[in-house]
């Protein structure tokens, strides 16, 4: 008996059957880019271009100077300030009591309670 070395694939006919068609990252990302540059960069891009000029269409920063300078403005960003601060502190508070009643799962106490049964299920004991 001889034995034979297989035969090498052959290429694809012409004609025959491809697999899916692969469809570049780039081209995923590029269309929402567009829309949000189109919707939001290019307002925001003219209202900053309109902002920096006065009524005659010189180059001018005098607006800018009333509305940081003003109290309404002041009073706007310590509120604005005051509410970070807060909800952040706030969250924090929140999310010690969640961990803490999180950390007395019987999963984190493996050891006090039986060995998981056949569905990786664990079972506390009572105390």
């Amino acid at each position: 008996m001889t034995l034979t070395a297989p035969a090498p694939p052959q290429p694809p006919a012409p004609g025959a059957e491809r697999g899916p068609l692969r469809i570049p990252a780039a081209a995923w990302v590029v269309p929402p880019l567009l829309l949000i540059l189109g919707f939001v960069g290019w307002p925001m891009a003219t209202v900053l271009g309109e902002s920096v000029h006065d009524q005659n269409g010189a180059l001018s920063l005098t607006s800018w100077s009333t509305v940081l300078t003003s109290g309404e403005f002041r009073n706007a960003l310590l509120r604005t300030a005051q509410i970070a601060v807060g909800s952040t502190i706030g969250a924090l508070i929140l999310g010690s009591f969640l961990r803490s009643g999180a950390g007395r799962s019987c999963r984190s106490r493996r050891g006090a309670g039986r060995p998981p049964d056949r569905h990786g299920n664990w079972h506390c004991r009572r105390s």
